[in-house]
């Protein structure tokens, strides 16, 4: 019986050097795909849609009590997602300290948090419905920073 030596294809050569290619890349990889898992999984976005979703309908009623709702509504939202994701703090204004620099716009939703705690706490705040539409937007620009929408 003779042996037959078969020459090996260039592919064949290759398959090492591409293992330790896709080693060295999943090494690499591995903290970003551990900070987003982390971060981000536990994000429930078919119930924030939901809410997102219900939150507009009040909006869109374009009544006092619509607007308000949506207010209250859109802040809870934002803090229950900053508490779901983890971010740091005994209150929302605390959350939203720490989370600060995932926001795209910081300033615009500490204004839509003041109004909304004017509108729980002072009984004759009025809320226009272009500063309601306006920090509407912003509480989903954030929930869009968060990854959450």
């Amino acid at each position: 019986m003779s042996q037959k030596y078969y020459k090996k294809s260039s592919y064949q050569k290759a398959d090492p050097i591409i293992k330790i290619i896709e080693l060295f890349f999943s090494i690499i990889l591995l903290p970003f795909r551990i900070f987003f898992k982390n971060h981000y999984s536990k994000i429930n976005r078919a119930k924030i849609k939901n809410s997102w979703y219900k939150i507009k309908l009040d909006l869109g009623e374009k009544t006092e009590n619509g607007k308000r709702s949506a207010i209250i509504g859109a802040d809870r939202l934002l803090d229950n997602t900053m508490k779901e994701i983890g971010y740091d703090g005994d209150k929302m204004a605390e959350r939203l300290k720490s989370a600060k620099e995932k926001f795209s716009n910081y300033d615009a939703i500490w204004k839509a948090h003041i109004a909304r705690n004017k509108i729980v706490h002072e009984e004759n705040y009025y809320l226009s419905n272009q500063d309601a539409i306006k920090h509407i937007n912003n509480y989903q620009k954030a929930l869009k920073d968060l990854g959450a929408l």
